[in-house]
């Protein structure tokens, strides 16, 4: 399927509306605005609109036409307590959202440890060091990120949608820029099977995998 990110300006269904005007076969959507705090809760008349668009395009067939993206403020490896439960918070009204609208498949960026072990924080524009151990401060990082989403899944349990956790560039503290920090997560929550993966090809090449060739691509 070929699909792009709409706006959603004027209203959720219009993103639907608009991939069908591109003749597009998936669309991603923001549910909220994506660099704020606070939203205005959905409304039934929002939902409404939502289902209708979707039935209108023929798109009740299969659940991975519609993707959200989740707010870029979420941090569910941030070491601080109290922001790491603020972000928890954002990321359970992104997926009650998700849970309303029907929307089985929302992308999270992994989040970033902040060095919160008291680590030395890397150099600008230093490479990743790809299939190789994480440092103190990335695992103690990926342990929280499992522990934020095995809180969500026991808040809201029976939940469909499912987090699909992004690749990264790497930057800064930022993890999930290795294939296997993301297995780590997976393998570390309780739920596995609420737990996927977005696999952003701009970022995989950035983070230093080799995406030059067909060959190497598939490696």
């Amino acid at each position: 399927m070929i699909g792009s990110h709409c706006s959603t300006a004027g209203g959720l269904y219009l993103a639907i509306e608009e991939a069908v005007a591109l003749e597009l076969d998936c669309v991603q959507i923001f549910t909220r605005s994506q660099r704020q705090w606070v939203a205005p809760p959905l409304t039934e008349e929002t939902v409404r609109a939502w289902k209708a668009a979707r039935t209108s395009a023929g798109w009740d067939d299969l659940p991975q036409r519609v993707v959200s993206h989740n707010s870029y403020l979420v941090n569910l490896a941030a070491p601080d307590e109290t922001n790491r439960r603020k972000s928890i918070a954002l990321q359970r009204d992104e997926l009650e959202r998700c849970e309303a609208l029907g929307i089985s498949f929302s992308v999270a960026h992994p989040g970033a440890h902040l060095c919160g072990s008291g680590g030395t924080p890397r150099a600008p524009r230093s490479p990743n060091l790809l299939r190789t151990p994480c440092s103190a401060d990335e695992e103690e990082g990926l342990k929280t990120i499992a522990r934020s989403l095995d809180t969500l899944h026991r808040e809201l349990k029976g939940y469909r949608v499912i987090t699909c956790l992004e690749t990264t560039t790497g930057s800064g503290t930022n993890l999930g820029y290795d294939f296997a920090q993301l297995a780590r997560i997976r393998a570390l929550v309780q739920e596995p099977e609420r737990v996927g993966f977005c696999l952003d090809t701009c970022h995989i090449t950035s983070a230093g995998y080799d995406m030059s060739t067909e060959r190497a691509a598939r490696a």
